[in-house]
């Protein structure tokens, strides 16, 4: 990566110091030209530091933005690095490009401005577009939403575009793919703190699921909404559609079972209704547990019995039993795979949560600086609003010094609101 950023890092340097700029100065004219909310002037100086060290590579946002501040082509000082528009190619050297995408996320029958030039509705297409999905997965995983979202949302148009070409078993793994991509595309904007736009690409995806009349399908995406809904604090829809989710649950996978459980335990917790948390809570257990033995393939292999439990331990929290929930998080941070840094990190901001509203400050205050340690760039709204509540409730014991100081480190890292209204990403609506 460092010998890649080379030729970006010079530059960026050169640039800034044509003109006369410091770091600081060239963080607060880029404040000023963006038209959306940034993080802290101190979050981005670090971020500049690690840019023009040739350390990190700026994301798919700053890149453009970065290259309006100096007046220059962004192919010029990013060269090789996609900025506005991706080109992938395909096997056989067919080519595909998605041209003039920008206006946002819209159901499957409305037109969009832009053009998809020479691409066939055929299974090469589709098999390059799931290598892309598996790879920026992984990224997700690793990074957060804001690297691999632009590139997921602009490819959009293609798999519209493929849907409605393809014919016969081809249009059904498109339609498959297109699931697949609307999906993940709604959870990208849902970890990135846009809920009304996951809510549309979760939409999406159901739209293109009707065709294929897969009850396993359909019931793993009204799973999603109510997880989306969850998150937008609107407790009766997550309840309903949870409940629709396991609407012939004999159809269902053990996993799948146990990932509407576990988000119908959720829905109930936000409604303050214990009873139904700790049934639907055991009942996503015991699913969890058979689906460690499933040998069929399904869209939740991520949801084990350890997945299960770090969810309701953020779920006992909110019910006002932080006690419960330290062994859980102790026992998730303990045993979460290192191929998922992010996940890592949320467990480990719930955890300090937990501690903070048990009364332990100095064991919130530890496990809270391990989290910070290892944030660097991670972009994740649901890591930055726990840490966003962890400062909140840390107001309530001043006077300490090493209090004092994790609440300002606490807002160094998530920017100035206390729950860090994520980045819009440009061209997002």
């Amino acid at each position: 990566m460092v010998g890649r950023m080379s030729i970006p890092a010079q530059r960026m340097r050169a640039e800034r110091e044509a003109r006369g700029w410091s770091q600081r100065e060239a963080v607060r004219k880029l404040r000023l030209l963006s038209k959306t909310q940034l993080p802290s002037d101190e979050t981005l100086v670090r971020s500049w530091k690690k840019w023009e060290a040739g350390n990190h590579l700026p994301n798919y946002f700053y890149r453009p933005l970065i290259a309006d501040l100096f007046d220059v082509d962004p192919a010029e000082l990013f060269p090789d690095l996609p900025v506005r528009s991706t080109a992938y190619t395909l096997p056989n050297a067919t080519r595909m490009e998605v041209i003039g995408w920008g206006d946002g996320i819209v159901a499957p029958n409305r037109r969009r401005s832009g053009r998809i030039m020479g691409v066939p509705a055929g299974p090469g297409a589709v098999e390059a577009l799931r290598g892309m999905l598996a790879a920026n997965i992984e990224a997700d995983m690793q990074m957060g939403p804001a690297f691999p979202l632009p590139a997921i949302r602009s490819q959009l148009p293609l798999i519209e575009h493929l849907c409605h070409q393809a014919r016969g078993s081809d249009r059904l793994a498109a339609l498959r793919l297109g699931v697949q991509f609307a999906e993940f595309c709604g959870w990208l904007y849902q970890d990135y703190g846009e809920c009304g736009t996951a809510k549309a690409c979760t939409n999406l995806a159901l739209d293109l699921a009707a065709e294929i009349d897969d009850r396993r399908v359909l019931s793993y995406l009204l799973m999603r909404k109510s997880n989306v809904a969850t998150d937008c604090g609107e407790a009766g829809p997550a309840l309903g559609l949870a409940n629709a989710a396991l609407a012939r649950s004999q159809h269902l996978t053990p996993r799948l079972q146990a990932v509407a459980l576990r988000q119908k335990a959720a829905a109930h917790a936000l409604l303050g209704e214990y009873d139904g948390f700790v049934r639907a809570r055991e009942a996503a257990r015991i699913a969890a547990a058979a689906g460690m033995r499933q040998d069929e393939g399904d869209l939740a292999p991520y949801c084990t019995p350890s997945y299960v439990e770090m969810e309701a331990g953020a779920s006992l929290v909110g019910l006002g039993r932080p006690a419960e929930a330290i062994p859980i998080f102790e026992e998730s941070r303990s045993s979460w795979p290192a191929g998922n840094l992010r996940d890592r990190l949320l467990c480990l901001a719930r955890l300090a949560t937990a501690y903070a509203h048990a009364g332990d400050t100095e064991a919130a205050c530890v496990t809270a600086s391990e989290a910070l340690a290892a944030t660097r760039d991670i972009t994740s709204a649901r890591v930055a609003a726990e840490l966003g509540r962890l400062r909140q409730h840390l107001a309530q014991r001043p006077g300490r010094h090493a209090v004092a100081d994790l609440r300002a480190r606490l807002a160094a890292a998530i920017g100035p609101a206390a729950n860090a209204v994520p980045v819009h990403l440009e061209g997002a609506p």
